[in-house]
């Protein structure tokens, strides 16, 4: 049974003497403002989110100024655990919303309901009233493109954003095994003699001519033998990490010397001190390019499939008759990219090319074909999953995660926070053991199509984006004390305000409170710590006493309201190195994003757009994965055609509308 604290309520009821306006019955009231929230039902620290120690804070202090200066009551709300949009959908068609209601589980668009009579029109209150909001907007485009609702040819502030300060940064990307080449491969004998980092530094039309005749690391071997002079000539260098000779010492989970000059320790933590001199053919320690990855991939097939030395427990060796390298989303690809991106395009869908400053279709490109002929290649070797298209049920960043939690599936999409690293070692599962994932790039083609689809970065990337969330204010709130609560939500967005609500309060503010919540839980020293890191460069550390693994750090802050400027970029949240490393390279390329996604809802649909989409996600659905599986070079051209065919018109279409919706919300920026 959940418990209130006697401080909470003694602080609640001393307040409510205080400010008359917040007696039993003043739901109706000027000063009283009801709030919906959409993330979850209660918190195990408090039954009512009045309690949290942030809300009780902003309601001590007196919000506008002049006959509009007032301390707000603030009530709320909570959806359903089980279904939050169905009670989102039946308060406000119900009639009985709150004053605020967050948005992120709404099934209309604000601007629907807007024209429903259920969102205020924010625009010129938003002006007077949320300075600091209205200035962080206008500093992004892409912010101003999502707070900005185009009704009837004009701009409106329907909804407040909740804003991240680390649109860059991203949780998840490509996985692999890295103990398999470190225990089982050889150490390359030649690299590029220009590295894959060297080329990036260069313009894209130098990169070309900047890396060897042949990419593939073995295509070389059997082209070049043992005839350093040609490696030379055909843009190779001595690696001068590989050893014609190399003693096998390595023991699993604690390292050694092995393949050709390879050493590796896992230390006393391997999550922060795992250590190999491992370099790839591109001549970097990640898998930069695609030949890169087919290095990777041959030594899998070559040195662990078939190794009567590594087995799983019953004895059976790998193979691909019982396992592959990687699983595909059950489409064939996602529309937010992965390997898709690779090939001088975006994924195919709808998205914004850097290169042209224009919206492009990627559903029919030669970017996309070739996308899928090189997929269609890895299938017909056996180290794409046969079975990816049933695999509808598995989310996208952990597909297939019985074989990837049992140690044969070598690739995979992961998260940072449960695939990274050791984490999967289990003693008892022979295929774990001494288990080291670690984090790559998304690739860059440098091996199939002509120069025009080869060694550009990657367009479309899935990342996180700066909006988490946003709220509106409700038509039941247009006869209530606006300057105030818009004053009040402003201040979540001035760099107090934002580090309040990201964090919780100081050492120096808890002082000042003696709030009730941070005595009973030991925060006395604040909730947070403000410390630069030189190494890593974050402002803000979570104190001792409060580790963010743990509820308390939760509860303890303003984290369940879909508004504020979130400064979650600059806490140092202690990252182990190996999760560091995984973050910087799935950070690597900027990301310009799926349009489709990015103006979702922005578009005025008509049964134009509709028929469009709806073609397009059947055809993505029934009919993309069909080349990847095609079984040779002629069925692949059918099952290609096939594609184009069932798109259609839809991809012309739906582009020609994103560039119009793009364009509209473009201009409201400038």
């Amino acid at each position: 049974m959940k418990r209130k604290r006697a401080g909470r309520i003694l602080f609640c009821a001393a307040l409510a003497a205080l400010v008359p306006s917040l007696t039993a019955g003043a739901k109706n009231d000027e000063n009283t403002f009801t709030f919906w929230l959409a993330n979850g039902e209660k918190d195990e620290f408090y039954m009512d989110y009045a309690e949290n120690p942030i809300i009780q804070y902003l309601m001590a202090q007196e919000w506008g100024e002049g006959d509009n200066a007032a301390t707000l009551t603030l009530e709320f709300d909570a959806a359903s655990s089980t279904n939050p949009a169905d009670s989102f959908t039946t308060l406000i068609y119900g009639g009985d919303f709150q004053d605020v209601m967050d948005l992120n589980y709404s099934q209309s668009s604000v601007t629907q309901l807007y024209d429903e009579g259920i969102a205020m029109d924010l625009t010129e209150l938003a002006e007077e009233y949320m300075p600091n909001y209205m200035e962080l907007i206008r500093s992004d485009p892409a912010l101003y493109r999502e707070a900005v609702s185009i009704v009837d040819g004009e701009q409106k502030i329907l909804k407040i954003l909740c804003i991240n300060d680390m649109g860059q940064d991203q949780y998840q990307g490509l996985m692999y095994r890295r103990d398999w080449l470190v225990r089982f491969g050889e150490m390359p004998e030649y690299v590029w003699a220009v590295n894959a980092d060297e080329i990036l530094q260069m313009e894209w039309e130098e990169r070309q001519g900047a890396a060897p005749e042949i990419t593939n690391y073995y295509e070389a071997q059997e082209a070049y033998g043992t005839d350093e002079s040609a490696w030379t000539a055909g843009g190779w260098q001595k690696n001068p990490l590989y050893t014609a000779d190399s003693e096998d010492t390595w023991e699993v989970g604690v390292g050694g010397t092995r393949g050709n000059g390879i050493t590796c320790s896992y230390g006393d933590d391997s999550m922060n001190t795992y250590t190999d001199n491992l370099v790839f053919p591109s001549g970097t320690q990640d898998p930069v390019f695609l030949s890169d990855w087919e290095w990777m991939l041959q030594t899998y097939e070559e040195k662990v499939w078939n190794n009567p030395d590594y087995t799983d427990d019953s004895g059976a060796m790998l193979s691909s008759d019982n396992t592959y390298m990687m699983s595909l989303y059950y489409w064939g690809t996602s529309t937010r990219g992965d390997f898709s991106s690779a090939f001088g395009g975006g994924a195919p869908t709808i998205y914004y090319d850097a290169d042209s400053g224009k919206i492009v279709s990627g559903l029919t490109s030669e970017s996309t074909r070739l996308y899928l002929q090189y997929m269609n290649e890895w299938y017909q070797k056996g180290w794409i999953d046969r079975d990816f298209t049933t695999r509808t049920s598995d989310i996208f960043y952990k597909i297939d995660a019985a074989g990837q939690l049992s140690g044969a599936v070598p690739v995979y999409l992961g998260h940072k926070t449960s695939q990274l690293g050791s984490v999967l070692d289990n003693g008892s599962i022979a295929l774990t053991k001494g288990i080291m994932v670690v984090g790559a790039p998304l690739p860059i083609n440098d091996v199939i199509g002509e120069n025009e689809y080869r060694f550009k970065e990657p367009d479309t990337i899935y990342m996180m984006g700066r909006v988490a969330g946003s709220s509106m204010i409700t038509t039941a709130a247009e006869d209530k004390n606006l300057p105030a609560l818009l004053s009040l939500i402003d201040y979540l967005y001035t760099e107090e305000g934002g580090v309040l609500a990201s964090f919780g309060f100081s050492k120096e503010q808890y002082e000042e409170t003696q709030d009730a919540f941070y005595t009973e839980y030991g925060l006395t020293e604040g909730a947070y710590v403000k410390e630069e890191n030189a190494e890593t460069g974050k402002t803000y550390r979570w104190a001792d006493n409060n580790p963010e693994s743990q509820d308390l750090n939760g509860a303890a802050r303003l984290n369940r309201l879909s508004l504020g400027y979130h400064y979650m970029g600059a806490m140092d949240h202690g990252y182990s190195a190996v999760e560091q490393q995984a973050i910087d390279n799935w950070n690597r390329y900027p990301n310009t994003g799926d349009i489709l996604t990015d103006i979702a809802g922005k578009i005025e649909a008509d049964d134009t757009y509709n028929t469009a989409y709806a073609k397009m996600t059947e055809a993505m659905q029934s009919r993309l994965a069909s080349p990847i599986k095609a079984p040779d070079e002629t069925t692949f051209g059918y099952a290609w055609e096939d594609w184009v065919n069932a798109i259609g018109d839809a991809g012309d279409i739906l582009q020609e509308y994103a560039q119009a919706a793009y364009d509209l919300y473009s201009a409201a920026a400038e």
